[in-house]
């Protein structure tokens, strides 16, 4: 993966992605978007990502 490298995050990292949920016109809809960075760019995930060293997860 070109622009990829795993070593430039610290070996254990907390995540946070968002599912949101929603029913329009009797059908379920969830809320996706495009990876804008590798790993998978261009690829569809929940809305999310890491937090920071000095983030809470309050905050993010």
């Amino acid at each position: 993966m070109h622009g990829y490298d795993k070593h430039a995050f610290e070996p254990f990292a907390v995540t946070v992605d968002l599912a949101v949920l929603t029913l329009r016109a009797d059908a379920l809809h969830v809320l996706l978007v495009a990876r804008g960075q590798e790993p998978y760019a261009g690829r569809w995930a929940l809305p999310g990502g890491f937090l920071l060293p000095d983030e809470s997860a309050e905050t993010a």
